[in-house]
């Protein structure tokens, strides 16, 4: 609509203006070296516009002219430039797939073709790294990181050699200079993190943590997780070097992130023990105790009094279970301490309570099994206990749920994969058992010899100890 009313408008200029200039004719004499040029003036303007006109056009034809070779090479390098940019895209496509002819040919096609080495190294870097010439890749790399644009670049691919060689200073020292670059790349920081907490680094590990989350590059739930992790295993290294206080402080931390995590409460028991603080220690494990029983639990608080005789640690390891008597684990530690107490009725009468025999765990078969032994000497039923424990569902233990691997205690790392902060409690993964075959009957002989007591008599002394 706007360009039709501007033609209206200029049109009407035009017709006003021819209209004037037929209506006031005039007449123009121009004596010039010894001409004389008499004419109108509407003829004059249309001379002037028509020579205008014809020089312009000359110009034009005369620069078309000079200036062909170098538009000709203009659109040529032009050409070249858009076919070597293609190659490029192409080829990073192909490293991305995992085509190393195709990236190859690529790589040194866009090379040709650009003739820019700054920009084609990254891809001449990916193809080497796929032919496996890792030097020659270590070289391209080390020419992205001369040139302030791809310095990042040249660095993360040096790190992903240096992760693949499992060279961990240099992993080190090449991840703290990518992270001053790029402090927010979550490639970058995630890798140092992992290289810190795999590498026992734990203050690092924590600072790198806590950048993490205030760019929020890890999420404040799983970063929980591993805060967690991280002051239980500060704690455990200032314990074992005697750092006491230290370790007390970051005990404390730990459980203020997860009050109910069992590795935490036993190493604040195992530090206020070394302090000399017993009692304040059993306080600890004996309100923990009804919010989540845990066999560690029992180990430590059992330990605090190393003097102790079977029949204390029996009541001890009554006094504790006393708020949650019908709980898995508090039963299992009630039978054992009956066990080594030879109170026989009384770890029958528990025992009977996990659902034996058809809902057995391993550990209560094995308790059951020694019961037997120990009790009637019944070598026949200990085995036949012994046989339902190797079938029976495995109990709960430490498991890393990253390999599935066990472990006999609490650790940040995986002992055998390495993996930070995967070690949970928790049922180990399920192995197909096959039939065992018959074989000859083994008598087991118990170390001490036994007498069969009656179960009232039993029930008598556990009323008497109770009392």
């Amino acid at each position: 609509m706007r360009r039709i009313l501007l033609y209206c408008v200029q049109l009407t200029i035009l017709v006003i203006a021819a209209v004037w200039l037929a209506d006031h004719p005039g007449t123009v004499v121009v004596d010039w070296l010894g001409y004389r040029v008499e004419t109108q003036f509407a003829l004059l303007i249309v001379a002037a516009i028509g020579l205008v006109m014809l020089f312009n056009m000359v110009l034009a034809a005369w620069r078309a002219v000079t200036r062909a070779p170098g538009s000709f090479v203009a659109r040529r390098t032009a050409r070249r430039r858009e076919e070597g940019y293609r190659a490029l895209a192409l080829g990073m496509a192909a490293a991305t797939a995992g085509d190393r002819e195709e990236t190859m040919r690529l790589a040194r096609r866009a090379d040709s073709l650009l003739r820019e080495p700054e920009v084609t190294r990254l891809l001449s870097a990916q193809a080497a790294a796929l032919s496996g010439d890792e030097e020659a890749a270590r070289r391209y790399f080390d020419a992205l990181t001369g040139n302030e644009e791809t310095a990042f670049l040249g660095l993360t691919g040096l790190l992903r050699q240096a992760l693949r060689e499992n060279d961990t200073e240099q992993a080190f020292a090449i991840a703290e200079r990518a992270r001053r670059l790029r402090p927010d790349s979550s490639f970058v920081v995630e890798t140092l993190f992992d290289l810190q907490s795999r590498a026992g680094r734990w203050t690092d590990a924590q600072a790198t943590l806590f950048d993490a989350v205030r760019r929020k590059i890890r999420p404040e739930a799983e970063a929980l997780e591993h805060r967690l992790a991280i002051f239980a295993a500060r704690a455990q290294q200032a314990l074992d070097a005697d750092r006491v206080a230290e370790a007390l402080e970051l005990s404390d931390r730990a459980l203020s992130t997860a009050s109910d995590f069992s590795p935490a409460i036993v190493l604040k028991a195992r530090s206020l023990a070394h302090s000399g603080k017993t009692r304040a220690a059993a306080r600890l494990i004996e309100t923990s105790w009804p919010k989540r029983p845990h066999p560690d639990l029992v180990t430590v608080y059992t330990g605090l009094w190393p003097q102790d005789t079977p029949l204390d640690r029996f009541r001890r390891i009554q006094r504790l279970t006393s708020d949650t008597q019908d709980e898995r684990e508090s039963r299992l530690a009630i039978a054992a301490a009956a066990l080594d107490s030879r109170f026989w009725g009384e770890a029958r009468r528990v025992l009977a309570g996990l659902g034996l025999p058809d809902d057995a765990g391993a550990r209560a078969c094995m308790l059951m099994a020694r019961l037997e032994q120990e009790e009637h000497g019944d070598s026949a039923a200990a085995r036949s206990w012994l046989e339902r424990a190797a079938g029976a569902q495995a109990d709960e233990a430490w498991t890393c749920r990253s390999c599935g691997a066990g472990s006999p205690d609490w650790a940040a790392l995986c002992g055998n994969c390495g993996a930070f902060a995967t070690i949970e409690w928790r049922r180990p993964p399920g192995v197909a058992l096959l039939p065992v075959p018959p074989e000859p009957e083994v008598v087991i002989e118990s170390p001490v010899t036994t007498t069969p007591v009656p179960e009232d008599a039993d029930r008598r002394e556990v009323a008497t100890v109770q009392a």
